[in-house]
């Protein structure tokens, strides 16, 4: 539907271990980390990819660790929505 890179797909399966920025022509894909607090000190880092376009933002969850609870991953785009009801909004 969306036509999005291969490539960006692809890294929406796989872990990535470093934030990153790829530009194509007709969107942007980003992958961004958050850290949550974990047992004994770890901390783990909640993975976020977007697909950015004109007039729509696309996120993709994960892959996340067993010990991260699904409220953690869904933190920032659960915030992001109560905020925005929509792309007429300017959000």
């Amino acid at each position: 539907m969306f036509g999005f890179h291969p490539r960006a797909v692809q890294d929406c399966r796989d872990r990535n271990p470093i934030p990153k920025v790829h530009v194509y022509g007709d969107h942007v894909f980003v992958v961004l980390h958050a850290p949550e607090p974990g047992t004994g000190g770890h901390v783990h880092y909640v993975e976020l990819d977007q697909f950015v376009g004109p007039g729509y933002l696309v996120t993709v969850h994960g892959p996340l660790n067993p010990a991260v609870s699904l409220d953690a991953a869904l933190a920032e785009t659960g915030s992001t929505s109560t905020r925005c009801s929509g792309y007429a909004t300017g959000c």
